[in-house]
């Protein structure tokens, strides 16, 4: 497969400015220091229940502070991340599997290895596009397959926030105050509380799941679950995702933190356009043109 790609991807930025890391200490030095008036108020569990909810909102919106020790280097060939200190790992974009938008990152994984590039500096630059032309049509090429082949590709939301954010933002800090100041029934709240927002986060990424097969998209619509067939599926881009909706019915959002969406998006267009006579095999190139990004479907003919 030959994949036409504008311009030469050649970048590297910072993991995280170095503000990040100084808020955070600012964060851990606020949450044991205002401890003490916090439990008078509110008592030991009150208290955890703050610095808990604080820390998760601004995990929700900050990378975790050891990025601020990282770069991140793409080429042609290779996504690099460096550091912290010497640690260096090289992640090929024709051994990536999964690609994920998640709030500030773009999560790549594959060989064994996780690399989360800071999304919003290479979102500012043309060279976005070329960053994901690396990787999208091959991998949507084989998604194309799969469904011909009979079997089923899921896409789920990545947890927000993630486990790294969360651990520094949110868990530290309460911990640490509880030891200090709250005491151990403090941080026994915090535990319990810790643990039920991931349930409740896993349940979340469960529900917002969808389901590709060769007949059709599956989703939740509101209270209940959806299947339309690809001949009656209507799609459209709208900001952060895509609608997707049965012939003349209610549309729903899906977002782009699904996993993989930005490789099964052409997939899900193309089949919408072209059932119910989908062809066997189909083959998506990519071309990158004033920062943007056309991945194609080319139709395999059989002489």
């Amino acid at each position: 497969m030959s994949t036409t790609v504008e311009p030469a991807l050649w970048l590297t930025v910072p993991g995280a400015r170095p503000r990040v890391a100084l808020g955070w200490l600012a964060w851990l030095g606020v949450a044991v220091c205002g401890a003490p008036p916090v439990v008078a108020t509110l008592g030991p569990a009150g208290a955890a229940i703050a610095l808990l909810a604080v820390g998760w909102v601004l995990a929700r919106s900050l990378p975790a502070p050891l990025e601020c020790l990282r770069h991140y280097h793409l080429d042609d060939t290779e996504v690099t991340a460096m550091g912290p200190g010497a640690k260096v790992r090289r992640l090929a974009w024709d051994r990536v599997e999964t690609v994920t938008q998640r709030g500030r990152a773009l999560g790549l994984a594959g060989d064994g290895m996780r690399v989360a590039v800071p999304f919003r500096t290479v979102a500012k630059t043309t060279l976005w596009s070329a960053a994901l032309a690396r990787v999208v049509p091959e991998l949507a090429t084989e998604v194309w397959e799969r469904l011909e082949d009979g079997e089923e590709v899921r896409l789920a939301p990545a947890l927000e926030p993630a486990w790294g954010a969360l651990a520094w933002w949110a868990w530290a800090p309460t911990a640490v105050a509880a030891v200090v100041v709250a005491g151990a029934g403090a941080l026994a709240v915090a535990a319990g509380l810790g643990l039920a927002e991931r349930a409740v986060a896993l349940a979340v990424a469960h529900a917002r799941r969808v389901r590709l097969d060769r007949a059709g998209i599956a989703f939740r619509g509101g209270r209940r679950g959806r299947v339309i067939p690809w001949s009656r599926v209507q799609v459209a881009r709208v900001e952060h995702g895509i609608s997707v909706a049965e012939r003349d019915g209610a549309p729903t959002v899906i977002r782009a933190g699904l996993r993989n969406f930005w490789i099964a998006l052409p997939v899900i267009e193309l089949r919408a356009t072209l059932a119910p006579h989908c062809p066997p095999r189909v083959t998506f190139r990519a071309r990158c043109a004033d920062g943007g990004l056309a991945v194609v479907g080319e139709v395999e003919t059989v002489a």
